[in-house]
């Protein structure tokens, strides 16, 4: 390197003297010359200049997916690709067709060369002319997906579907307020591609730019928390609601005070569709933000508001504060295409003779991800134009029924309806009265759809758990086998329903739509629904039903929580998994006083167990992850007098009238401290696994007290 240095110096020496010599110039001035003649040797080939001349880059390393910053922002396209080549080169090549940028008189606002200019319309269609302070906009946010994007600044179109990539997202122009120059116009699709490159083109901002926005289709999808943050520090008041093919559009500067009087927002509509932009109006070059900016209504519903005139007695669904909602579905992400056929299923809604919680229903069915309003049904009594009007208002189909004499005849015919409105379908969805839907309704029931497909020993799909109580039902990704039906939300098949169960009606459990039904059901440990309110069955049991209502029973509020290993829900996978879990479980043993307490202080006894359950597991010392088991005795396969006390022990459902719920096979699951737990009867064929040495517990009527035996 010295070597190279010296020569430099030897090759310069003689002619910077002779130079120094006759001209009279000093060293340092020959230096500032030479400066000069760089830089403008640099000016005349940049980009700066408006000539035909295009640098074209010749590389085996760039991919189209690379991402490469140009003037308008990124692309995903490199300028031009070569991949013939190993050898990376860089030279100017005279092109005969390229852009040429359209001359424009009296131009307010300028742009870089690399912007291109689509349709030229003077003031962007204004009918008279911005101040000299001040530039002309048109922008257009597109009706729907098969429209486009556009945005005019200054009289020229700068974004639109073949002008500068505009499309689904965000599209964005940037000027700069003191040279007044449109210097990037970006588009970026947060429907497709997380947004960091839209935060890093806002955390470069410098103070004064101006920055134009206009959404199209989908904006909101995987737009990041933190862009959302850095719009909010921009100026944008509405930004928090930004939610699912929105239309937006927000004009901001840098460094401005208060929110931006610039912005509006639409949300979705009945159609699918948010009400477009189509706005055209002068923005100053020194935009004055607002202090306080009132967030608006995000939406409004004159048809919901009409309704709630005339029916004033559903406080819940008319008040004030929500009776702007609109009442559409929430979208749904990308996900299995199994699950998917769920969407498809016809839904039928059952109206009692109360009417005051339906409302509530039919909106947390209509707020599921994904689900469709055309093919659902309420069925409702004879002349309730009441509940006719309220399932127009959710885009739901309402038919009438005749006039049964029970409420099992009254099902039988709404089943029979809707299998001559669906003839095609091979299963439907029936929700009952006063039902209350959990977030992930739909999708929990997506996941389990095959099953019931490829089973023929399921019977249903129930939604709810009725042993569901917090203490005894803790995951959301467990289900289970169980031969007690619930219909309050399930999944069947088209021929589920039989008319002969209606006959002979003696006592109807408020779960059920009959005791007539048996077979096996796919049950939850947490529930996807609850009730609103008691059922009014005349044959049903009050105190049961209100046990319904208990705030100590579980749901879940998540969307889009995943089942564990559904498949092993087929019967013999699942009592291949039952075998597997009991030769592996840890055996709970109780003494004497143990179970008085259990009989008689239950709350202090359930109590006991969670907090000293390692004391109670007599083939381990510690509490473990897996299975606790209890085994109870039995004179029969059908002898549930030991297990009714029991489940009362431990908090599952209980009542003397009616019999236990989820049994399957002589045994019942629930959760205990966040570990599974199965009690498992001596004639349930599971019993064999029982260790020799384990005791099995009995209810003895003569001490009246649960003891243990050696079976």
């Amino acid at each position: 390197m010295s070597r190279l240095l010296s020569a430099v110096k030897l090759l310069f020496a003689g002619p910077s003297r002779l130079f120094i010599r006759k001209c009279g110039i000093s060293g340092s001035s020959l230096l500032f010359f030479l400066i000069i003649g760089i830089c403008t040797l640099y000016a005349s080939t940049s980009y700066f200049s408006v000539n035909n001349d295009v640098l074209i880059i010749f590389t085996d390393k760039i991919t189209p997916s690379v991402e490469v910053f140009n003037d308008t922002g990124y692309t995903d396209l490199p300028i031009v690709v070569n991949t013939e080549t190993t050898n990376v080169m860089l030279r100017k090549q005279q092109v005969n067709h390229v852009y040429e940028r359209p001359k424009l008189a009296n131009e307010t606002v300028s742009s870089l060369h690399a912007i291109h200019i689509g349709e030229i319309v003077p003031h962007c269609g204004l009918p008279k002319t911005c101040s000299k302070d001040e530039f002309s906009v048109h922008l257009y946010t597109g009706k729907d997906h098969t429209d486009e994007p556009r945005l005019c600044v200054d009289g020229k179109y700068i974004i639109s579907k073949s002008v500068n990539e505009g499309g689904r997202g965000l599209n964005v122009a940037i000027i700069d307020n003191l040279t007044r120059t449109i210097i990037r116009v970006s588009h970026f699709d947060t429907y497709e591609k997380e947004s960091n490159g839209l935060e890093t083109m806002l955390l470069t901002l410098r103070p004064g730019d101006i920055l134009i926005l206009i959404t199209f289709d989908e904006p909101s999808r995987k737009l990041s928390r933190i862009a959302r943050l850095l719009f909010y520090d921009l100026g944008s008041a509405l930004i928090q609601n930004l939610g699912y093919r929105s239309s937006w559009y927000l004009i901001t500067q840098k460094g401005m005070s208060g929110f931006s009087p610039f912005e509006d927002l639409h949300l979705v509509d009945s159609s699918g569709w948010p009400q477009h932009h189509d706005i055209r109006f002068c923005v100053p070059f020194e935009i004055k933000g607002h202090i306080v900016h009132p967030d608006p209504l995000p939406s409004s519903n004159p048809q919901r508001v009409e309704f709630c005139e005339v029916h004033e007695n559903l406080p819940l669904f008319c008040d004030a504060d929500v009776v702007n909602d609109p009442l559409l579905p929430s979208p749904v992400w990308k996900q299995p295409a199994a699950i998917n056929k769920i969407y498809n299923i016809p839904i039928i809604v059952m109206s009692g003779e109360s009417v005051h919680f339906l409302p509530l229903t039919l909106e947390t069915l209509v707020r599921q991800p994904g689900m469709k309003p055309n093919i659902v049904v309420v069925y409702h009594l004879a002349k309730n134009s009441m509940v006719q009007n309220l399932s127009q208002l959710f885009g739901f189909m309402s038919e009438e029924l005749s006039q049964p004499s029970t409420d099992c005849e009254r099902i039988a015919e709404a089943f029979e309806l809707h299998n001559l409105l669906f003839p095609d379908a091979k299963e439907l969805l029936f929700i009952g009265e006063n039902a209350i839907l959990a977030p992930d309704f739909l999708f929990f029931m997506g996941q389990l759809l095959s099953i019931l497909e490829s089973d023929p020993t399921i019977l249903s799909v129930s939604s709810l758990n009725e042993n569901g109580f917090k203490g005894v039902s803790a995951d959301p990704s467990v289900v289970y086998r169980v031969e007690s039906f619930s219909g309050v939300a399930m999944l069947v098949r088209r021929d589920f329903f039989q008319k002969s169960w209606c006959q002979n009606e003696s006592q109807t459990d408020p779960m059920y739509i009959s005791s007539e039904i048996s077979g096996v059901s796919l049950v939850p440990d947490v529930s996807r629904v609850t009730l609103a309110a008691p059922l009014t069955n005349e044959t049903s049991n009050q105190y049961v039903s209100h046990m319904y209502l208990s705030h100590d029973r579980t749901i879940t509020y998540e969307q889009n929580i995943l089942l564990k290993y559904p498949e092993k829900l087929r019967h013999e996978d699942y009592d291949r998994d039952i075998e597997s879990l009991l030769r592996s479980a840890a055996v709970l043993a109780f003494d004497i006083d143990s179970m008085k307490q259990c009989l008689f202080d239950k709350e202090h006894f359930q109590m006991k167990v969670v907090e000293e359950l390692p004391l109670f597991i007599s083939n381990s010392t510690s509490l473990p992850s897996k299975v606790l088991a209890v085994f109870f005795y039995q004179e029969h396969e059908k002898d549930i007098s030991t297990l009714q006390h029991l489940c009362n022990c431990f908090g599952l459902f209980h009542h003397p009238q009616y019999p236990v719920r989820g049994l399957y096979k002589g045994i019942v699951r629930f959760m205990l401290k966040e570990s599974p737990a199965i009690l498992v009867g001596s004639k349930s064929p599971f019993f064999r696994f029982k260790s020799k040495g384990n005791t099995v517990l009995k209810y003895d009527t003569h001490v009246d007290n649960i003891i243990s035996v050696f079976v």
